[in-house]
């Protein structure tokens, strides 16, 4: 329950301000302060939807009276990401809207900001200092309208199969009838090209216990897209699983399936997986980029002379190279340049894959399938048998496809792959832990590629700070950002002489572009180990962690947040993305 603003601060004052204006009279004022408090509403809501006035003109008004800019939402193209920080229901009972986010401050528009209540609920929920403007009811009812967008879909669902969100017929239809209605395609396809034109690697669609709920993963990090009701899950599943070529009638057991569609005139291809949960089935969505888009080595970030290292190893006819870290660290794609690089005429490149994500031209690729009995030791023991220069594996995930990577590196192969460590450091100790012996392990690695993925500062708003050294300071507990400089210098990366005060280190801004999130896009940082001599010798005698930390040191070979800094310093990224990505 809310008073209305004849009991808050201003009452008078506002009043004589629309009396002098000639924009309401005694008795509109008697009826409209009548109508206010049996509504439980604010006066300046009630006034400004029962006044015939221009709206301009009482927006004006209105401005000068609180003191607070005004904001026309219709002109204003406001993040998903950015609206979604409070319920739509309380942006349509309180008549509030967040429109734009900079950094730690949020932008929100309001028709009645005398509603501390609302403010104060706003700036807990969020966490967020707010900036507040003043608006039309008209222009926050616009920008709901364009948020639920997608939800129209829906509603165009429900009234088709004639559901409720409380009652449910839907036994009435089958799966595949509900599927093939012509709201559920069109819901479908918006979800997936509205994925697609966002730039999103994946798309959760999430059964919770009377909702269904859509994110998607942007620059790595997960948003919340739309919230439809419950009953609508079994129409979107059952068309995902047509489009995949899923079973529609498994309902016990995982399923993956995989599809093309068609994105403003491009085919873009989407990994499936579904899964059975307590609430119903879960439908993770992987967007794979397409062949035009695949990176160069130079444009997936490798600093200067992580650049050289990798062109200069991966000449080598034999030996591993091993791409580490979590997933969707980027490994993959790591892979998938290296083998654009070696694909050539006058060498036969096979591989083994969980999924095969990217198509290669020239490049023989199997998908394991351990239900056939193919699996990665399988497949790879097949391919050694198609006379192979080249072995790609998907994933070293057990102690004989390990062992048959090592004995085919041993018989002049060349042999990538991915294997989950923590970081480059620890892949001897992991093959070793495999069963793998220490000899054979520091006789055929080649090269370890550490990785995570950052994501970039966005270049259009991304703003320079006026005290690199306080900034420095405020991170330093974090991370040792000075003793990264240090290295950075000593390897030819930094220039020895420069002053901490004389770097240019940039902080997240926010503006249309990218979304008010202050970054666009994402880059690797990396710790590219080459296996020297010397480093040989360390894995052959001891192998554990610390010990080829200790000689990689003595290399000066760069760890991934000393990457990271480097990237900061040269104004793609910021130290709160390195420390978000490297903490262990």
């Amino acid at each position: 329950m809310f008073e209305s603003i004849n009991k808050v601060k201003g009452d008078s004052v506002f009043v004589k301000t629309l009396s002098r204006e000639g924009l309401i009279t005694k008795k509109e004022l008697n009826i409209l302060r009548k109508k206010s408090k049996n509504d439980e509403r604010f006066f300046s809501e009630v006034f400004f939807e029962s006044s015939p006035h221009p709206k301009e003109k009482i927006l004006e008004i209105f401005s000068k009276h609180y003191e607070l800019p005004k904001v026309d939402l219709k002109k204003k193209k406001i993040s998903p990401f950015v609206i979604n920080l409070i319920p739509a229901e309380i942006s349509q009972q309180h008549n509030v809207v967040i429109f734009k986010k900079i950094g730690e401050i949020i932008h929100v528009a309001m028709v009645s900001p005398e509603n501390s209540q609302i403010v104060d609920f706003i700036e807990k929920k969020t966490g967020l200092k707010i900036v507040k403007f003043v608006t039309s009811p008209d222009d926050i009812r616009h920008a709901l309208s364009k948020k639920n967008k997608i939800s129209s879909s829906s509603d165009d669902l429900l009234r088709m199969i004639d559901l409720n969100i409380e009652g449910d017929h839907s036994r009435d239809l089958s799966p595949e009838k509900m599927a093939d209605m012509v709201p559920v395609i069109k819901l479908v396809n918006s979800l997936i090209e509205r994925a697609v034109t966002s730039n999103a690697s994946d798309i959760h669609i999430q059964p919770m216990e009377k909702t269904v709920v859509v994110r998607y993963r942007i620059d790595g990090i997960l948003n919340k897209i739309a919230e439809f009701p419950k009953n609508i899950s079994q129409a979107m599943v059952a068309r995902i699983k047509i489009m995949s070529d899923i079973k529609i009638d498994e309902h016990m057991a995982p399923q993956d399936g995989r599809f093309q569609h068609d994105v403003n005139g491009q085919k873009i291809a989407f990994r499936v997986s579904v899964i059975p949960t307590l609430n119903g089935p879960k439908v993770a969505l992987r967007v794979l980029e397409m062949k035009e888009k695949m990176l160069t080595l130079r444009r997936l970030g490798l600093n200067k002379n992580d650049f050289k290292t990798i062109k200069n190893e991966i000449s080598s006819p034999h030996g591993i190279i091993l791409a580490t870290g979590p997933t969707g660290a980027g490994k993959t794609t790591t892979l998938y340049t290296l083998l654009q690089m070696l694909n050539k005429d006058g060498v036969n490149i096979c591989t083994v894959e969980d999924p095969i994500e990217y198509g290669i031209e020239n490049i023989n690729q199997m998908q394991i399938k351990p239900s056939a009995g193919l699996t990665f030791a399988s497949g790879l023991k097949a391919l050694l048998r198609q006379d192979p220069n080249i072995l790609m594996i998907g994933e070293i995930r057990d102690s004989e496809t390990a062992g048959i990577s090592i004995n085919s590196a041993m018989t002049g192969h060349l042999v990538l792959s991915t294997i989950h460590t923590n970081n480059a450091f620890l892949v001897p100790q992991r093959l070793i832990e495999m069963g793998m012996q220490q000899y054979l392990t520091g006789t055929v690695l080649n090269m370890m590629i550490g990785q995570r993925l950052v994501r970039k500062l966005c270049p259009h708003c991304k703003s320079k700070t006026r005290k690199p050294e306080a900034l420095i300071e405020s991170h330093q507990m974090f991370i040792d950002i000075e003793s990264s400089i240090k290295k950075l210098k000593k390897v030819g990366l930094v220039n020895s002489n420069i002053k901490i005060d004389d770097l240019k280190l940039y902080k997240s801004r926010g503006c249309k572009k990218c979304s008010n999130t202050g970054y666009k896009g994402r880059m690797g940082i990396y710790e590219v180990l080459k296996v020297s001599e010397a480093m040989r010798r360390v894995i052959i005698m001891d192998g554990g962690e610390q010990a080829v930390k200790k000689q990689a040191d003595k290399e000066n070979v760069l760890r991934m947040a000393d990457d990271g800094i480097l990237k900061v310093i040269n104004g793609t990224t910021t130290f709160e993305e390195i420390i978000r990505v490297t903490k262990e």
